[in-house]
C-alpha cells in the first residue's frame, strides 16, 4: 500500500498485518456532492458520507510499535490509546467494528485510529 493516510475497514487482523478494505470518507460539501453522485440521501445525515465501491482488499503489514486510538465503548469522549495487540483483543470483546484511518510509511502501518460516527 502506498504511503499516506487512508480510510477504510479492517476485514481481518493477524499478529503482524491486517486485511484492509479501502474506502473514501467525505465530509461537508464533498459529502453532499459524493452522496448525490451515488444516488444516496443528499445532504447525508451527520455531514459525512462513505463511498466503498471496490470490493478489493489489501494485506497491509503492521509495524511492531503501532499504537491504536480506540473508542472502547463507542463513546467519542472515552478515547484510549492501546497497543495493536491490545486493540485486536479489545475489538473482539467489544463485538463491533468502526472504520479506521491508517498512517502508512514505507509500506507499514505506523498508526491506526478508529473513526467515530454518530
Amino acid at each position: 500500500m502506498l504511503d499516506g493516510e487512508w480510510y477504510g475497514f479492517v476485514v481481518s487482523r493477524g499478529d503482524d498485518s491486517i486485511e484492509f478494505d479501502l474506502a473514501c470518507w467525505f465530509s461537508g460539501d464533498g459529502a453532499v456532492l459524493a452522496s448525490a453522485e451515488d444516488g444516496e440521501e443528499s445532504p447525508p445525515p451527520n455531514d459525512y458520507y462513505v463511498r466503498n465501491a471496490n470490493p478489493e482488499t489489501r494485506d497491509v503489514p503492521v509495524a511492531s510499535d503501532v499504537e491504536v486510538v480506540f473508542y472502547p465503548d463507542g463513546d467519542p469522549t472515552n478515547e484510549d490509546t492501546v497497543s495493536y495487540e491490545e486493540w485486536v483483543a479489545l475489538v473482539a470483546q467489544r463485538g463491533y467494528e468502526l472504520g479506521v484511518w491508517l498512517e502508512v510509511e514505507e509500506g507499514l502501518i505506523t498508526a491506526l485510529r478508529e473513526q467515530w460516527v454518530p
